[in-house]
């Protein structure tokens, strides 16, 4: 008789869990439904790739816009027009006009990565020399479209933007500013005027900076002296010293003999570098 109940109680167990099995199987499908199957009846595989995906995502998201940088749409939409103007061998006038317009990069120092610098279409990168990489004093690699320096006064006075600016002494050892965009040294001078030659993306142009900060669209020449390295003059490292600036944006000074084509004569000009 135990036997009996003993198995009777096991197929009622039996039987329980499976009803108590059926209940949760319904439950969570009822709460959880299967998804459907994707309809691909209508999907396209020869649909063309969105413009906005073109080659230059690889680079960047946005075209025009350098490789690896802090850059807008609207930067890169001027970009890749002076791009196609260079690409055209265009006349001084063509390029001066754009210029006037638009602007023409030109590369300085900053501690502010913001895009909308005084809305002049800022691209900014992470700078390459150690000293730069101060957590909470970062300076970047940065160029603006402007088409003369004045327009980045009010940041420079603010110590936003540092322009790579030149030394050198007049005849009564007064420090001369040469301006210049950052890591270039002229080709030549003229009456003072420092005469640049300017490469972007495989395109070349010059440019001649006046006392006041005008920018040039120029045709260069060659001169009769190349630029000659020296060693610096020790009024001309003193100069230097006495600048106000971050103490981690240079790390160390350069000099060069720079020609003049109408005095005839070289100037000293002291250079410096951001990276040993």
């Amino acid at each position: 008789m135990e036997g009996i109940l003993t198995g009777l109680l096991k197929m009622l167990t039996r039987v329980f869990s499976f009803f108590l099995t059926l209940f949760w199987v319904f439950a969570l499908s009822a709460q959880d439904p299967a998804p459907a199957t994707p309809d691909l009846t209508n999907f396209d595989q020869d649909a063309p790739i969105p413009a906005e995906w073109g080659p230059h995502i690889v680079d960047h998201l946005y075209k025009g816009c350098p490789t690896n940088s802090l850059c807008s749409q609207s930067s890169g939409d001027i970009l890749e027009e002076f791009k196609k103007l260079l690409s055209k061998r265009p006349s001084l006038a063509q390029i001066e006009s754009f210029k006037n317009k638009k602007g023409i990069p030109f590369e300085v120092w900053s501690n502010k990565p913001d895009l909308e610098l005084n809305k002049l279409h800022a691209v900014h990168w992470e700078s390459q020399c150690p000293a730069h990489q101060i957590e909470g004093q970062k300076i970047y690699q940065s160029f603006l479209l402007i088409h003369e320096l004045d327009q980045l006064k009010q940041l420079v006075d603010d110590q936003t933007l540092f322009i790579r600016y030149g030394l050198s002494l007049d005849a009564k050892k007064n420090i001369v500013k040469v301006p210049g965009p950052k890591g270039e040294t002229p080709l030549y001078l003229e009456n003072g005027a420092p005469i640049f030659v300017q490469e972007f993306e495989g395109g070349f142009y010059s440019i001649k900076i006046s006392s006041s900060g005008k920018i040039s669209i120029i045709n260069e020449i060659k001169p009769e002296e190349m630029p000659e390295n020296v060693r610096c003059s020790k009024d001309l490292v003193a100069a230097f010293k006495s600048e106000k600036r971050p103490t981690h944006l240079y790390t160390n000074v350069y000099c060069q003999k720079i020609y003049d084509i109408k005095t005839k004569k070289k100037v000293e000009i002291l250079f410096a570098r951001g990276c040993p």
